[in-house]
C-alpha cells in the first residue's frame, strides 16, 4: 500500500512531532523509514540527506527509547513498525 505524501503534509508532520519532542532530523529519518520500508542505514541517510553516523546514532537512540516503533535488524536494515 502506497500513500501519497505532499509537502504540506511532511510540514504538518515534522510540526507535530516537534511538538511532541522528536527533533528534526529524527523526523527526517522517521519519514524515510516509511517511504522506503526496510533499508540500510545507507539508504536511509541518503533518503533523509543525513549523515550516515549521524543516522545510525539517532536510530540507536531511539531504539532503545521506545518499545515499538523501530525494529532493527543488522542484516536486514531497520523499518518503522507500528
Amino acid at each position: 500500500m502506497h500513500f501519497v505524501i505532499t509537502i504540506f503534509t511532511i510540514r504538518i508532520i515534522h510540526e507535530t512531532l516537534q511538538e511532541l519532542g522528536v527533533s528534526p532530523r529524527e523526523t527526517d529519518i522517521y519519514l524515510a523509514l516509511l517511504r522506503l520500508g526496510p533499508s540500510s542505514i545507507r539508504d536511509i541517510a541518503a533518503a533523509a540527506k543525513i549523515n550516515r553516523g549521524i543516522t545510525y546514532a539517532v536510530l540507536k537512540v531511539r531504539k532503545h527509547k521506545v518499545k515499538h516503533g523501530l525494529e532493527c535488524n543488522f542484516r536486514w536494515g531497520f523499518s518503522a513498525v507500528n
